[in-house]
């Protein structure tokens, strides 16, 4: 969801409008609510103190574990699946972290569609999502990261 920032951390509120923060949380609050994000009103509200980066729209995380014959299988997700949990017999091996960032030309470009200061091509119907995604898709990059898990048992 793209958010305007009206706060002083920010000179420029219009220009850094995506950003990945982190939320920070007890683990008794986490553990009370059973993991649900919704009841965390922090969420919803970000504080730009602990912002990780601007422009980010995208980020995701998929979960691996290996297959009897050493493929890797994906275990999350798992076509709209939203929450994971998994034994500790399918604990997974591996996770993809994955992170888009608007390039400045993309924050400007998108901005300005979210403004209404630029017309749909025709090209794109009345599918404002797809052109959305195709204009970000353009001026955006994508960071990937691998990481191998290693299971302890306790």
């Amino acid at each position: 969801m793209r958010r305007s920032f009206a706060s002083t951390d920010f000179p420029d509120a219009e220009s850094v409008r995506y950003s990945l923060f982190r939320a920070i949380t007890t683990d008794s609050a986490t553990f009370n609510t059973g993991y649900d994000l919704t009841k965390f009103d922090d969420l919803l509200k970000p504080s730009t103190t602990y912002n990780a980066g601007t422009n980010v729209i995208d980020f995701g995380v998929w979960f691996y574990r290996e297959s009897d014959t050493g493929d890797l299988e994906r275990i999350f997700p798992i076509s709209s699946e939203t929450s994971f949990s998994v034994k500790d017999q399918d604990a997974p091996a591996y996770v993809d972290v994955m992170v888009r960032i608007l390039t400045e030309e993309g924050a400007a470009k998108i901005s300005a569609i979210e403004r209404g200061l630029v017309f749909m091509p025709a090209e794109f119907g009345n599918d404002y999502g797809a052109w959305w995604w195709s204009v970000a898709n353009a001026h955006s990059r994508v960071f990937v990261r691998r990481i191998a898990l290693r299971s302890v048992a306790f």
